[in-house]
């Protein structure tokens, strides 16, 4: 079988999903005791992210949502997950201009 190139689109788009997500801090944590890692339940996320596919010459907002710039000229949208939903019936997302990435 023949081998897909790599798309340059994804490869660009894996890059600005890993710098939209949170950075680890700097300095180590102790280690956790047994007791307290059982009790210590990772927190849930709060927003889903939205990036668009392609670079894009100018700002859109989607339901009244302003976007960030990223550094590769995408769009990225961090939306509240109680409306991630209704944000993903939009336009742009269902034709492919803009993906969900979280």
């Amino acid at each position: 079988m023949a081998r897909k190139k790599p798309d340059p689109n994804d490869q660009a788009l894996e890059a600005v999903i890993a710098a939209a997500q949170p950075q680890p801090e700097v300095a180590p944590e102790p280690e956790p005791e047994p007791e307290e890692a059982a009790a210590a339940a990772p927190a849930e996320p709060t927003e889903a992210l939205f990036v668009s596919h392609n670079r894009e010459p100018q700002e859109f907002q989607i339901m009244d949502m302003p976007p960030e710039r990223t550094e590769e000229r995408r769009l990225l949208w961090r939306v509240p997950l109680d409306k991630a939903d209704l944000f993903a019936l939009h336009h742009h997302v269902v034709t492919g201009r803009v993906r969900r990435v979280s």
